[in-house]
């Protein structure tokens, strides 16, 4: 957590689901609790528990046009959705909500942005659920001058390892995680200088690669 605090201090934008919060690494993670979170605390976000709740998506006003776009996917009214009880910091901006309760909201941290999913579930368990993700994700990159980024390898496949992955570019350097707890994942990372890399990265793992000496 020191580390994201730092990464978007210094002007790095951060996207962060809530069960990345998780320390559970056995075969029942899916079924964590609050009690089994490193509480965020990133842009003074504090999850107290899980609710259940049914209801449209309502995308606010102020959101960028990506964000309507991308839930647009869904149903009018959705069902049963897990989200997180997060309790909001002053100035933490409600992007998207279900039953006023927060699902996407984003917050100045520095000189950067945490943009938090406060769905219970990875967002990778629902077919349509992970492409709203993935439209959100891709959404907040045009927004962002980037030296890495990554991409599937397999990008006709259901399973999509980019959605288990998180990455940063931070000095010199580039940080790739693995989430997934159990299984190994690949990704290809792509520089701005037009160069990439396939990473092979283990369960729960991180991968550190040195930038290209032009994005220095």
């Amino acid at each position: 957590i020191r580390t994201l605090d730092k990464f978007t201090a210094n002007g790095g934008t951060l996207l962060i689901a809530n069960p990345q919060f998780s320390t559970r690494d056995d075969r029942e993670y899916a079924n964590y609790t609050a009690k089994d979170m490193i509480q965020p605390k990133l842009a003074g976000l504090v999850v107290s528990g899980r609710t259940t709740v049914t209801g449209a998506v309502e995308v606010a006003k102020n959101a960028p046009a990506f964000v309507g776009k991308a839930f647009g996917k869904l149903e009018a009214s959705v069902k049963g959705v897990d989200l997180a009880k997060v309790r909001l910091a002053p100035g933490t901006e409600t992007m998207a909500s279900v039953a006023g309760l927060p699902l996407l909201v984003r917050a100045r941290a520095g000189k950067g942005w945490v943009w938090y999913w406060a769905g219970w579930q990875y967002p990778g368990y629902d077919k349509v659920v992970k492409e709203v993700y993935a439209d959100i994700a891709a959404g907040i990159s045009t927004l962002v001058k980037q030296r890495v980024t990554i991409e599937s390898v397999t990008p006709d496949t259901e399973d999509d390892d980019t959605l288990y992955c998180n990455f940063a570019a931070y000095g010199k350097k580039a940080y790739f995680a693995n989430l997934d707890t159990l299984g190994k994942r690949t990704v290809r990372a792509k520089f701005a200088d037009g160069t990439s890399k396939v990473l092979e990265m283990a369960p729960c793992s991180v991968t550190t690669v040195e930038l290209p000496k032009k994005l220095h």
